[in-house]
């Protein structure tokens, strides 16, 4: 096996402009639940809700392919961010705020543009599977079946680099 192939197909390469739906969370009421990480909720809701598409019988769910980024924002960094493509399809986006209204601290969504909210992709659904974007070279490319959250998904490592900081066009591995 080639390494350099085997490695570009580990990658994404993806875009630091981007137009998006954001959900924001109001730090300090998911922060009262005891968690060690206060994405944790957010990262809950996320699975079942990439569960749901996966496991859908109406193909206008589970065959989607989109980006999810997270970070924090707001003046002491006291909202967390979640976010979606601003292309992605209208029932995808209402089931997703469905999913996002049930947790603590929910403010709503609306549309912005990375980079002026400071997020990073964390994760992507694609056609039933679900990519989480890692550092670890070493780690990038393994598969394993979701127990974390219960879901059963197939999830996928990968990296990801910005198409403008190596002066790319935003091209997705796998």
């Amino acid at each position: 096996m080639d390494i350099r192939n085997a490695y570009n197909r580990n990658i994404d390469i993806i875009s630091d402009y981007q137009s998006i739906y954001v959900w924001k969370f109001e730090s300090k009421f998911i922060k009262q639940k005891i968690y060690s990480d206060y994405s944790l909720p957010i990262r809950e809701l996320l699975f079942k809700f990439f569960y749901c598409l996966a496991s859908s019988n109406n193909k206008l769910y589970r065959l989607r392919h989109f980006n999810v980024w997270m970070g924090d924002a707001g003046p002491p960094n006291n909202i967390l961010c979640m976010a979606i493509p601003y292309r992605t399809s209208r029932v995808i986006i209402q089931l997703l705020d469905k999913y996002c209204s049930t947790v603590p601290g929910h403010a709503g969504f609306e549309f912005d543009k990375i980079p002026y909210v400071p997020l990073i992709p964390v994760y992507r659904y694609e056609y039933g599977k679900v990519v989480e974007y890692c550092y670890d070279e070493k780690q990038a490319g393994r598969y394993i079946i979701d127990d974390k959250y219960n879901t059963g998904l197939t999830i996928q490592f990968r990296e990801w680099i910005s198409a403008e900081g190596f002066n790319l066009k935003q091209r997705y591995g796998g």
